[in-house]
């Protein structure tokens, strides 16, 4: 299943950019979290890490802040329409927790998201591959539009939920 969500900004090329930056920010973090551990009732003291890789082509390359620059770079000063720009990658969720010493790593979760210029803003979809979804998409989306959000100080990026808030980027 594959789920829509709209980013505004005072123009496309910024909520684009903002979004491919607030990525690279998720890219390598670790957050502590209570997991939960297959058929056991019981929840876990643990940890998520989120690894990004982009689509070159079929090729997955893992994201890094080379790549994000200039993908920055062409969404900021590319094409005239930057509605025609488009961008692949997977999120990789993996989960451990710490048992007897040693971490116990438990079934990841795989995200494949695309994310492409409309009018004022960025159109990310976001559909799941494989796992438990222990993140799910809306929490997922809202890590990302967080650490997009400190990337820019000048502009605000607004989310409206896809089709239902359209008019609030107008």
């Amino acid at each position: 299943m594959t789920r829509n969500y709209i980013f505004c900004c005072d123009d496309e090329r910024k909520a684009m950019s903002m979004l491919l930056l607030g990525l690279a920010r998720l890219n390598g973090q670790r957050e502590e979290m209570e997991l939960w551990c297959g058929l056991s009732s019981e929840l876990k003291r643990g940890f998520a890490f989120y690894e990004v890789s982009s689509y070159q082509g079929r090729k997955l390359v893992p994201l890094t802040d080379s790549e994000v620059m200039k993908s920055v770079v062409k969404t900021l000063h590319g094409p005239d329409d930057p509605k025609s720009l488009s961008y692949s990658f997977r999120i990789s969720l993996g989960y451990y927790y710490i048992k007897g010493g040693r971490p116990i790593y438990l079934k990841r979760d795989l995200y494949e998201l695309h994310l492409r210029g409309i009018e004022r803003g960025a159109l990310l979809s976001l559909r799941f591959l494989k796992g438990m979804s222990r993140i799910g998409y809306d929490e997922l989306v809202g890590r990302i539009a967080e650490r997009a959000r400190e990337s820019s100080m000048s502009s605000k990026l607004i989310y409206a939920s896809y089709p239902d808030e359209l008019s609030s980027c107008i």
